[in-house]
């Protein structure tokens, strides 16, 4: 069995990557679309609502504290009912791999190579996340302890020198198109934050599990503050308008601001993003592997790895034309497929555990099989 173990301060560190690397791009443009001035408000309210999802993924979890999703979901449901669930979760990972591998393609092809065919970028950063794969979850979890002082380094400065530009009178007048418009731009980063989710596969690395609620908490706190104020400098910058209209928001906005002589800080952001990326690729890449093996009861991953490599590099390019086609997903199709996967199927697995519970309890302590992530 694979002995893979991390803290719950890595486990936090993890899941503030997952949510922020590619949340500070989109989100103040997608929010300030919906929500105009008040689009900070829009985050907070995710920010809420993934504290109380966490709460809910985490009493799941203590539940079953030696088994992942894939097993307890065939104590829950039957054998069948079980694996067609955890096969739509390695779906739900594939969405948000490719989706993500579509996002880098454009920006790289926007903001550096815009000639550079996309399966260019696109295997390259899979080589990487397969070596990481391979490697092991430890590994992904030490390289993200690495990059993620630099990153949020990289965002402080970008975020103290954009004070100087910033009009507050930009955010007002507070909620002029109202309470709703807020709620309905809150969905998307709700989602986003639902990205946690993860959880339920990681559980049982976690060395304490006592340590995963207050450590995650301070984990989706730090992102949330810090998409806020990311939302906040672009909204007070460029305005609610403009900000709308922008699909990498906050890029433009380190372009746009200046320190002495030293312009076109947007390599920071550059920075920022690829390595957000990879760790978030990789992670994805890893559970969609590691669940299959284990569904299969597959001796080898090599074929699982080889298949989903080209799966994520094919699919970004067939699915979605142009920039436009993935911002129309992020703001009308993805809500729904987070909220189910995040919220709604946890909260009902939640439910039947407390339902079945002298059952669950009975077949638990007949269990011997152990999670092979």
């Amino acid at each position: 069995m694979n002995s893979e173990k991390i803290s719950g301060v890595q486990l936090a560190s993890l899941m503030f990557m997952i949510v922020i690397s590619t949340a500070l791009l989109l989100i103040p443009g997608i929010t300030a679309e919906k929500a105009a001035e008040s689009a900070w408000l829009s985050v907070l309210i995710a920010l809420a609502v993934g504290i109380v999802n966490l709460m809910l993924i985490y009493y799941l979890g203590k539940r079953f504290p030696k088994l992942t999703l894939p097993e307890y979901a065939e104590i829950l449901l039957g054998k069948t009912l079980g694996k067609v669930l955890t096969f739509c979760y390695v779906l739900f990972f594939l969405i948000i791999s490719i989706t993500v591998l579509r996002e880098f393609t454009d920006f790289l092809n926007m903001n550096l190579m815009p000639e550079t065919p996309p399966y260019v970028f696109q295997t390259g950063l899979m080589i990487v996340a397969a070596y990481a794969v391979v490697k092991g979850i430890e590994v992904i979890v030490r390289v993200n302890q690495f990059i993620l002082p630099l990153f949020i380094l990289s965002l402080a400065i970008l975020l103290a020198l954009a004070v100087r530009d910033m009009d507050l009178s930009n955010l007002q007048p507070f909620l002029d198109k109202g309470v709703l418009s807020v709620v309905d731009a809150s969905l998307v980063p709700i989602a986003w934050f639902g990205q946690i989710v993860i959880l339920v596969f990681l559980f049982p690395k976690v060395n304490q599990a006592e340590d995963i609620l207050k450590n995650g908490i301070f984990g989706i706190i730090a992102a949330g503050i810090l998409l806020t104020f990311i939302t906040v400098a672009t909204l007070t910058v460029f305005g609610p308008e403009y900000t709308g209209d922008m699909y990498f928001a906050f890029l433009y906005l380190a372009k746009y601001i200046k320190f002495i002589t030293i312009q076109r800080l947007e390599f920071l952001v550059i920075f920022i993003w690829v390595s957000g990326i990879v760790v978030k690729v990789a992670v994805m890449y890893y559970l969609e592997t590691m669940t299959l093996v284990r569904m299969f009861s597959l001796q080898s991953k090599k074929y699982v790895l080889l298949g989903l490599a080209l799966l994520n590099i094919i699919l970004p390019n067939l699915l979605f034309e142009s920039p436009v086609d993935v911002g129309h997903f992020l703001k009308n199709i993805w809500p729904f497929i987070g909220l189910t996967f995040e919220l709604l199927i946890p909260g009902l697995l939640l439910l039947l555990t407390v339902i079945k519970k002298k059952k669950v309890g009975r077949t638990i302590e007949k269990t011997t099989e152990k999670t092979p992530f």
